[in-house]
């Protein structure tokens, strides 16, 4: 497996590294990234659905969607980003998330996963996922809230007109109540901790494993996917 920290907090280049890593290699994959303030909505949604537009533009917070299904988030320096890329599409999801509760529930009580895929503290949720499938490899991704402003988080995810384009079918987001983990904490463990307990983690599982970083070329070519791509108001207002 190659585990890369991947320091870029653009959204639309880590967005546009996950589907060059699904597509371009051919080992297993774990990437951890961070994004300055986004919105980001699943590939089949409806921004004026999902998003509190006035707001993110007064705060500057980006858009993107992304190419996996599932719901809207929001992305901040407190929310770690997890990818996991898998060469053989595993018949459900769930193993990778077990594999992430089990790391996680000595640092924190009342950690429970859902047919869905998501981690809950006390009922509130710190973790969301999605999916995709692409030939036999799967891109498994979900966000960790550690420290996100939660306040903002709210109100960006608050669309003023819901349902403005209800005539399209699009997904519409599970709104769930959600909790920052820093806040139920056994164990005192900050984010660059958490950062590294976790690819630690993977580095030592079983397997031939290893730290990668993107050559000058790689990020060349995620760089113009980002462009021609994400950050493509075609692709973000596609609905």
């Amino acid at each position: 497996m190659l585990c890369i920290d991947n320091n870029n907090t653009n959204i639309y280049f880590n967005l546009a590294a996950e589907e060059y890593l699904l597509k371009n290699f051919r080992e297993d994959i774990l990437m951890l990234w961070q994004s300055a303030p986004a919105v980001v909505i699943g590939k089949y949604q409806c921004v004026e659905n999902e998003v509190n537009i006035d707001y993110i533009k007064k705060q500057n917070i980006r858009i993107a969607r992304r190419m996996t299904g599932g719901g809207a988030v929001y992305h901040d320096l407190g929310n770690l980003n997890i990818s996991y890329i898998k060469r053989r599409a595993p018949d459900n999801y769930s193993d990778f998330t077990n594999r992430l509760a089990g790391l996680l529930s000595p640092l924190v009580g009342g950690l429970r996963t859902d047919e869905r895929n998501n981690l809950f503290i006390n009922n509130m949720k710190i973790s969301g996922s999605a999916q995709c499938v692409h030939k036999d490899a799967s891109l498994h991704h979900c966000s960790l809230l550690f420290s996100s402003q939660l306040e903002v988080l709210y109100i960006s995810l608050f669309p003023v007109d819901a349902h403005v384009n209800s005539r399209i079918k699009t997904v519409e987001s599970v709104r769930s109540k959600v909790t920052n983990m820093k806040d139920h904490l056994i164990r005192k463990i900050d984010f660059p901790e958490l950062k590294m307990m976790i690819l630690e983690y993977f580095l030592n599982y079983p397997g031939e494993n290893r730290i990668y970083q993107f050559s000058e070329d790689e990020q060349s070519a995620i760089g113009r996917l980002a462009s021609e791509k994400y950050m493509s108001s075609s692709w973000i207002f596609r609905f």
